[in-house]
């Protein structure tokens, strides 16, 4: 009985084996499934790793306050940073650092576009204080605006459109290069206000909120509007560097065929600012061509020179830059410089010849260009876009050996 009751027992335990087995099995495939979908940080491709560190909030300076870090830009020092605070309460995000090792390509690309986005929006915040002279206020405004503002004060409405991004390029430059340095910064006058800028050639010609509120208000004005706009959309945060800094993006209305270096007229070399051809000027500017008169009293006041000999008037020893302006000059034996002869009398280029007329006393001047003629010409500029050139090759033939990049790379602290 027993030899014949061994195989059923035996077949029933192993049957029993493989149904515990198969439990265990389901259970244990259970548990994994509940364990994956409850950690869903788990769900990277293999190989990857995040590690972010959430931001936090904290106010902005105020428009006066700069970091202590800032080294001046204007001497050439390569460690300077921006660090120019936005208008007072704003708040933004900072101390965000996400750091990515993940083989997916796509989530890198991501990420950059994103910091790229939020860099770009922290530069077109920026607030720049503007002193209007007239009124004796100081505005604040935001770049992107004053870049706009500036440009329609500058430039002629009937200007091509990549004349007119040329021209922004320069102006957005201009305005980051002084933002860059606290040094930069004046106090205004009874207020103790902080400023900037002017509204004046000084720095550069701004038309006030109040003039482009009305501007806008005229319907005549919507086509230039949308022009202008379009230039400051495809150049947004945009300017020009040299050895990754802002240049000194100095411009001027019209040259005399050529503009000037920088060490012709300043008296110190700056690599970019160099003496270039400018033909478009001749055959386009209004003021290419100008004269004035003065009598020689007029003439002997304006430069401090005496008048003992009031009815002589000798001009000599007469040199001229590469760029055919004059260098410097004697009148009745004083020496002079063509800059400061320019500045005295008003004259509108350091181009200049004269005529005399010894019975009436009185002397001529010619002048060819307008303007201190370094860096680029406006009117050669439109030239240029008028013959197909774009903003990229204005820039780059009138500054030599710029770059253009995006003010968001040099924002750095915040």
């Amino acid at each position: 009985m027993r030899n014949g009751q061994s195989k059923p027992i035996t077949k029933i335990n192993r049957r029993s084996m493989m149904l515990i087995l198969l439990v265990l099995c389901s259970v244990l495939v259970a548990c994994m499934l509940i364990v994956r979908f409850t950690e869903p940080s788990k769900q990277l491709d293999y190989g990857s790793a995040i590690t972010v560190e959430m931001p936090t909030l904290a106010q902005h300076a105020t428009l006066n306050d700069y970091s202590s870090e800032h080294s001046d830009v204007l001497s050439g020092n390569s460690s300077a940073i921006w660090n120019y605070g936005m208008a007072m309460g704003a708040q933004h995000e900072q101390d965000r650092t996400t750091s990515f090792r993940n083989n997916n390509m796509n989530s890198s690309n991501n990420k950059g576009s994103t910091d790229t986005e939020a860099n770009q929006n922290d530069v077109e915040q920026q607030i720049v204080t503007v002193l209007l002279t007239d009124k004796q206020i100081v505005e604040r405004v935001p770049l992107e605006q004053y870049v706009l503002q500036v440009t329609l004060a500058e430039m002629p409405s009937s200007f091509e459109l990549e004349a007119i991004k040329a021209q922004m390029l320069a102006v957005r430059t201009y305005i980051v290069r002084r933002m860059m340095s606290s040094s930069n910064m004046e106090k205004h006058e009874p207020s103790g206000e902080q400023y900037i800028v002017t509204d004046t050639q000084q720095h550069q010609v701004y038309w006030s909120n109040e003039r482009m509120l009305t501007y806008r208000e005229d319907k005549r004005n919507k086509k230039t509007l949308e022009k202008f706009e379009k230039a400051l959309e495809e150049t947004k945060n945009q300017i020009l560097v040299y050895k990754q800094e802002p240049i000194d993006a100095v411009f001027f209305s019209t040259s005399n065929g050529y503009t000037e270096a920088a060490e012709d007229y300043w008296g110190y070399d700056i690599d970019y600012l160099q003496s270039v051809d400018s033909k478009w000027d001749r055959s386009i500017s209004p003021s290419y061509e100008q004269e004035v008169a003065f009598s020689y009293e007029q003439l002997y006041q304006m430069l401090g020179l005496s008048e003992n000999k009031k009815d002589k008037l000798n001009i000599s020893d007469v040199v001229h830059t590469d760029s055919n302006r004059i260098a410097n000059l004697s009148i009745n034996g004083q020496t002079f410089e063509g800059k400061k002869i320019r500045e005295l009398l008003g004259l509108a280029s350091t181009h200049f010849t004269w005529t005399k007329d010894k019975k009436a006393q009185t002397i001529t001047f010619t002048t060819y260009g307008y303007g201190h003629g370094v860096g680029m010409s406006q009117w050669g500029a439109n030239g240029m876009a008028q013959e197909g050139y774009l903003a990229n090759d204005i820039v780059t033939h009138y500054y030599k050996g710029v770059q253009i990049e995006q003010a968001s790379k040099l924002v750095k602290n915040y």
